[in-house]
């Protein structure tokens, strides 16, 4: 690729100082809502960072990258020593020269797109992204399209393995661009609320068990997913709404064996104050075993209640 001068590119001023120095103390960076502002306090659309922002934090493992930055400048991350993870924006589709090279540990890079372009100058590798002999391990794409951004020439030449970045599209589209671009970001997640109510799309759900910030479900998360196949919580959960799963009609199972803390005192599909009212007869429900809040339980050899059809009395 033919290197072109970017006309806009900051090599420094008041809006963005340089305070990333040399040597930093920093390890972890999730800039994942930050935004530029004018001096009247207004959001810029586009968030540019300067020239060498990060370069030289030999600490620096990861770093979540604002959603509005559009484009990476030259040097943004070279010679970060210990730098493992990076995760992009959803505007940047063009990796500059030299923005990672010198970082030998570096395993993964998360993109949002899948027209994404590492950049060469005319094959001479004293202007590529990164070293000439450097293999990213791994590219997570937080896109539907993987497969378009695996059989880039530019990626091929540089990455091992094009892997999405969720098991389950429709989640990914949901949780992606909210800032938790891979299932090992949802740690971060601290509510379901207004997040997954009528999805058509999502079929499963079992990566929520990630999210152990997660403390209560309100009154119908869940329902009316019309696609919902599987299902879990992480055993953060201490409040539980009713009819979570209510009109999900295509459910086969709601897995929380790892909920051991969760108070579940009703299963019973027809009381409209249990979590399960409304949920299909046909979908199981496990359970762990020994949960004294469900009366008369009696659990299989695998250890877990598969309430099919059953009532609390």
């Amino acid at each position: 690729m033919q290197y072109t001068q970017d006309i806009d590119e900051i090599w420094g001023n008041k809006q963005m100082e340089d305070v990333c120095a040399s040597n930093a103390s920093l390890n972890y960076i999730d800039l994942s809502d930050a935004w530029l502002v004018d001096e009247q306090g207004e959001r810029q659309e586009n968030l540019r960072m300067m020239r060498n922002q990060f370069q030289n934090c030999d600490r620096l493992q990861t770093i979540i990258l604002p959603r509005s930055t559009d484009n990476l400048p030259i040097d943004a991350f070279s010679y970060c020593d210990r730098l493992t993870n990076v995760v992009l924006g959803e505007k940047p589709t063009w990796l500059r020269f030299w923005l990672l090279t010198n970082c030998p540990r570096l395993k993964t890079v998360t993109t949002l797109t899948d027209q994404l372009t590492i950049e060469q100058y005319d094959g001479d590798d004293d202007y590529a992204t990164f070293d000439k002999t450097f293999t990213l391990d791994t590219l997570f794409c937080a896109s539907d399209n993987h497969v378009a951004l695996a059989s880039n020439a530019t990626v091929q030449r540089y990455v091992k393995n094009v892997i999405p970045a969720y098991d389950d599209h429709g989640l990914m589209r949901i949780l992606a661009t909210r800032g938790y671009t891979t299932q090992e970001h949802l740690a971060r997640l601290e509510s379901f609320d207004n997040l997954f109510h009528g999805d058509a799309d999502v079929k499963d759900l079992r990566a929520l068990n990630r999210s152990y910030r997660v403390k209560s479900i309100a009154d119908g998360t869940f329902a009316n997913m019309k696609s919902l196949r599987y299902a879990a919580l992480p055993d953060s959960v201490l409040t539980l709404g009713k009819a979570l799963y209510s009109g999900c009609d295509s459910l086969r199972y709601i897995d929380w064996q790892n909920c051991k803390s969760m108070p579940i005192s009703n299963i019973d599909r027809s009381d409209e104050d249990s979590p399960f009212y409304g949920l299909n007869r046909r979908t199981l429900i496990y359970v762990p075993l020994g949960n004294k809040g469900i009366p008369n339980c009696q659990c299989g050899s695998s250890g877990f209640l598969n309430t099919v059809g059953m009532r609390s009395h």
